[in-house]
């Protein structure tokens, strides 16, 4: 017998009922966008000190992509299965954002300058926003594939791209107009009163349509799969951890690893975490996960059962595989190139001049490499804004894989010019074609993921789904920059001669991920 959700037909959404749903995305994308950009490294900064500031930072981000990364399958699952007069994912949208609002208050006024000691209670307070962001996000996740019917997913996945885009712009914009008059609690504020008033317009103006039955549901399968995803996060918080341990020249583990000046010009001492040692504990920890799974999974005579259902859904849903591989290789490569971009400037464009000077079109910007960066990212927004709702509706027209292409292209493309040229005019112009593929691929990304989801438990495989965009986060950086570290050193030496070869490697590597994630896209059978 059919599902509710199978038997009723989708009515087609007015352009304002399309707005509104992706009203709440402008809301947490400024949240984020505010709070990873600028707040979390100035309070770094306000806590750990100038020493100290990369390290806590690491450890921060680390451990709340954990929780947002094990959170959301789980809170998808849970709103799948429950029935509320106002609905699955309203409830959750309500409760999250509220409690969300607490953990953003006490971000505001925990740190204390200069004491490590209130370290822990702002990890605290940080793990309790990513969760509780997650409690509204991860149902909220699932009301396009819930109400937009198949021929609108492209154009509301686009509307949710943009709205995407225009909360990262109107956040930074606020922190360059006002971020010096308001401080960082003026800040927190701001993002409060934006996430209510975001929330409040999508749960008033969004219906949404009735329920399923719920359904029976195995857990113990979906925990496993997060066990494996989780210890990827548990190396990254690992690697982050040894790194903020200060040491004595004596200590055990200080003649272990070996001990490095915690800053430049430091008499404090921290552990010298070698780039080799810092990859293989980032890198080899997924795997390890899969081996302990696969071991526990043994040990209590359940292997057989795991694996053959986990060969069958692979087989039976190979278009959604397909789909999370694209995204996973695709934000490996955006975040190969976003990460270094701080340091390409500086050691590429400046030549590592102290007196250089960045200009565009001759007009001189700044001498700072930190203050040059950002005219690249709001070129990469100019061009994603125009880009984010075009994409998607086009795709309803013209297919979802056309535009995947496009946008890999665009983006492969700017990475492999930035490998010759060192001219910061044209990086910045670079800027806009990379966010016009970023754009693209953003506004059709979530459309793409609708159209292939396994089952109508669209907040959990949604939930699953958000892993292909954290995990990145926690491997790419650091394995591109032991490639940048290593390559760097051989390029400098006098046979070689090549002081940016390691930005070449890191850029090709940036390449070859956007080539496979838009070749990929080609094995999906079910989209066009």
């Amino acid at each position: 017998m059919a599902t509710l959700a199978t038997a009723l037909p989708r009515k087609r959404l007015s352009t304002f009922q399309q707005a509104m749903l992706s009203l709440y995305w402008f809301s947490t994308s400024l949240h984020w966008a505010i709070i990873l950009l600028v707040i979390l490294p100035l309070q770094a900064i306000t806590i750990a000190g100038d020493e100290f500031k990369g390290r806590g930072l690491g450890l921060v981000l680390a451990i709340g992509a954990l929780v947002s990364m094990i959170a959301a399958p789980f809170l998808g699952a849970l709103s799948d299965r429950i029935k509320t007069r106002w609905g699955r994912r309203v409830p959750f949208i309500v409760i999250g954002v509220a409690m969300n609002v607490l953990g953003l208050i006490g971000l505001a006024y925990i740190p204390r300058e200069g004491d490590l000691n209130s370290l822990l209670p702002y990890i605290l307070a940080f793990m309790w926003v990513e969760f509780w962001n997650n409690v509204a996000s991860a149902p909220y996740s699932a009301l396009i594939p819930d109400m937009v019917p198949p021929e609108q997913r492209g154009s509301a996945s686009g509307w949710m791209g943009m709205m995407t885009m225009l909360g990262n712009t109107i956040g930074l914009l606020f922190v360059l107009l006002f971020g010096t008059q308001v401080g960082v609690i003026g800040m927190y504020w701001f993002i409060i009163v934006v996430m209510i008033l975001g929330a409040a317009g999508t749960v008033i103006f969004v219906k949404e349509p009735p329920a399923p039955e719920p359904k029976p549901f195995n857990y113990r399968n979906l925990a496993g799969v997060m066990t494996v995803f989780g210890f990827a996060a548990l190396g990254s918080i690992g690697l982050n951890a040894l790194a903020l341990i200060r040491v004595a020249p004596t200590d055990g583990v200080a003649q272990l690893f070996g001990t490095t000046p915690c800053s430049e010009g430091s008499k404090q001492l921290c552990l010298d975490i070698s780039p080799a040692f810092a990859i293989a504990l980032t890198i080899g920890s997924l795997p390890l996960g899969l081996i302990l799974v696969a071991l526990g999974a043994k040990l209590v005579g359940a292997w057989d059962r795991i694996w053959g259902a986990t060969h069958a859904w692979l087989r039976e849903y190979n278009d959604f595989v397909w789909v999370f591989l694209t995204r996973f290789l695709i934000t490996m490569g955006v975040y190969t190139v976003q990460e270094f971009l701080l340091y390409y400037f500086r050691d590429a464009i400046a030549e590592n001049k102290s007196d250089f000077v960045y200009r565009i079109f001759g007009m001189a910007i700044t001498t700072k490499a930190e203050e040059a960066v950002p005219y690249f990212f709001f070129a990469l927004l100019v061009g994603a804004v125009v880009t984010s709702l075009v994409a998607g509706i086009l795709s309803d027209r013209f297919g979802r894989k056309v535009m995947v292409y496009a946008s890999g292209a665009l983006q492969g493309l700017v990475a492999l010019i930035l490998i010759p040229f060192h001219d910061y005019t044209l990086a910045v112009l670079l800027g806009i074609v990379f966010g016009l593929g970023f754009g693209a691929y953003q506004s059709v990304d979530w459309a793409l993921a609708s159209d292939v989801l396994p089952s109508e438990d669209y907040a959990k495989d949604m939930g699953v789904w958000h892993v292909s965009q954290v995990l990145p986060q926690m491997i790419a950086t650091p394995f591109a920059g032991f490639f940048l570290d290593a390559f760097q050193k051989i390029g400098k030496s006098p046979t070689v001669n090549q002081p940016t070869l390691g930005y070449t490697v890191i850029f090709m590597m940036s390449v070859i991920y956007f080539a496979l994630g838009t070749v990929f896209v080609s094995r999906i059978r079910k989209v066009r």
